[in-house]
């Protein structure tokens, strides 16, 4: 009995190994690195980014999903605001609009964005963005005072999967649409909105190119306003496809037909 817990007692010290690494970062090896930079929010990997340059690019070859990007670009008033799954927001402010594109370039290379609002005013945050060579990765759009020509540019650099569009058309803004029309992710998003939109005689444009597009009969292509009487003008341009609408003119739905 003695000898056998002798022999067990020799064994277990052969089976002593020493640890692959220590705790410190730097020992690591990079798949454990790799491991851990999943894991971590975007607070840390940006901190992490910035104190360790020489693994800068381990860092960056890690995607990470972004639940809220809010782009703020103003002469006197520059930020970003990213908010990750588990509610954790960072807060990035700027100077200039260099500054604050470079930021965004690194965004759009590491994040997957579910909602990306662009609040931009000023001629430099609109060439900034608008000579970015990137592509971003956004599920749902908001644009809020961009004009025609900016949200056509940054729709362009869009990647595939662009679920909804919403545009704010306030402060006079005015879109003719026959650009934004003719872009692939409009024509396939499942929701587009123009919020505050004065131009209502061109509002048979959006319902032409649903139609184009061979959109099922009987489905409902939904008009709201808060104004009695601005669809007129869209009724009447339809009148020999519209198959069925209710009496109340500011918030329905019709059914177009062949």
């Amino acid at each position: 009995m003695s000898s056998d817990l002798k022999n067990l007692t020799e064994n277990i010290e052969k089976l002593s190994i020493d640890p692959v690494y220590e705790t410190n970062w730097s020992d690591m090896p990079a798949e454990i690195k790799v491991e851990c930079i999943g894991k971590m929010e975007i607070s840390e990997r940006l901190l992490l980014r910035c104190t360790a340059k020489a693994e800068r690019s381990l860092v960056d070859s890690q995607k990470i999903k972004i639940n809220r990007c809010a782009i703020h670009g103003r002469p006197e008033f520059r930020r970003v605001v990213l908010t990750s799954e588990n509610k954790k927001t960072v807060i990035e402010t700027f100077r200039s609009a260099n500054k604050e594109f470079d930021f965004l370039k690194y965004i759009s290379k590491i994040g997957v964005i579910e909602n990306l609002y662009i609040w931009l005013d000023g001629e430099d945050s609109k060439e900034e963005f608008e000579s970015f060579t990137g592509t971003i990765s956004a599920k749902n759009i908001n644009f809020h005072f961009c004009d025609e020509e900016f949200i056509v540019a940054i729709l362009g650099k869009m990647k595939s999967g662009v679920e909804s569009i919403t545009m704010n058309a306030d402060r006079g803004i005015s879109y003719s649409v026959d650009e934004i029309l003719k872009i692939s992710h409009v024509q396939n998003a499942k929701y587009w909105q123009i919020d505050n939109y004065k131009r209502t005689s061109v509002l048979y444009k959006v319902a032409q190119v649903w139609i184009d597009r061979n959109s099922i009969i009987g489905t409902s292509f939904q008009l709201s306003t808060e104004v009695y009487g601005l669809f007129h003008e869209f009724l009447n341009h339809f009148a020999d496809r519209i198959v069925d609408k209710p009496n109340m003119l500011s918030i329905f739905p019709i059914v177009l037909g062949q």
